[in-house]
């Protein structure tokens, strides 16, 4: 493929992109990943939420959150590659936690357009675990 400008290099890597994720979406799953148990209960709440990597930073959206992690929309072109399976990240829910970002890391990706993940909490202490289960079940 020729690239004439910045725009065809931007729209070949988004195409090449959105290739490589529909096989990883399409390939099968292995042996008892259908059998997962979830250790929380799951609350349908949106967030707009900041996610940190390095000096950038990335809007996101929450689809459902638990004390465990999050289900999490970020519609960026190349969410793909920034966000890959087992990637870590800080992400910032002020209405849950204020201006503290907590350490968490893609363990499921669950959409293609727009890229959807589930992400684990990395290491939650105590303190803002319990500040999320007050936010979530009051």
């Amino acid at each position: 493929l020729d690239a004439n400008s910045e725009r065809d290099l931007r729209d070949i890597l988004h195409l090449a992109h959105r290739v490589r994720r529909s096989e990883e979406l399409t390939r099968p799953l292995n042996a008892g990943e259908d059998d997962e148990k979830r250790r929380y209960e799951r609350k349908s709440k949106t967030v707009q939420c900041k996610l940190h990597l390095g000096e950038m930073i990335y809007m996101g959206q929450t689809l459902d959150i638990s004390p465990g992690g999050i289900k999490l929309v970020i519609d960026t072109w190349d969410a793909a590659d920034r966000f890959p399976m087992e990637s870590k990240f800080e992400i910032g829910l002020k209405p849950i936690w204020g201006d503290s970002h907590i350490t968490c890391r893609v363990v499921r990706i669950c959409s293609d357009s727009p890229y959807t993940v589930g992400i684990e909490f990395d290491a939650l202490d105590e303190e803002k675990r319990n500040t999320l289960h007050t936010w979530l079940y009051g």
